[in-house]
């Protein structure tokens, strides 16, 4: 009898322990279902955060380039300004010699009212 005792004590702590053993990996599943649980939430804010970020970073971007190339269309349009003042007044230049000559030759050649037509004709040509 004794060892039926004993024997059944030894079950029932089996039984006991085999309890306890199941409900201490229903607490270590549900804490790692937390865990997981927990790492996910973490995960989406870290993936917003860093879309969020990319995006301002992005944008921060595009402003810099619209305004560099603003800048750069700015002083293409003030060097197309100087480059055409240069040629206005080299094309002045131009005509004042052209002029000057005209008259030289006109008051070099003065004979007649004919030669002086066709010395213009041919400076003008």
């Amino acid at each position: 009898m004794k060892t039926l005792n004993e024997r059944t004590k030894k079950i029932e702590k089996g039984l006991r322990d085999a309890e306890e053993t199941q409900n201490k990996f229903q607490e270590m599943t549900q804490k790692e279902k937390e865990i997981l649980t927990q790492a996910k939430k973490e995960a989406q804010e870290i993936i917003k955060k860093s879309e969020s970020e990319a995006k301002k970073n992005a944008e921060s971007i595009t402003a810099e380039m619209k305004e560099k190339n603003a800048k750069m269309i700015e002083d293409a349009k003030a060097m197309i300004e100087e480059e055409k003042k240069k040629m206005l007044l080299e094309i002045k230049s131009e005509v004042a010699d052209l002029v000057v000559m005209a008259t030289e030759k006109v008051i070099a050649q003065k004979l007649n009212s004919e030669k002086d037509k066709e010395i213009i004709n041919r400076v003008i040509k």
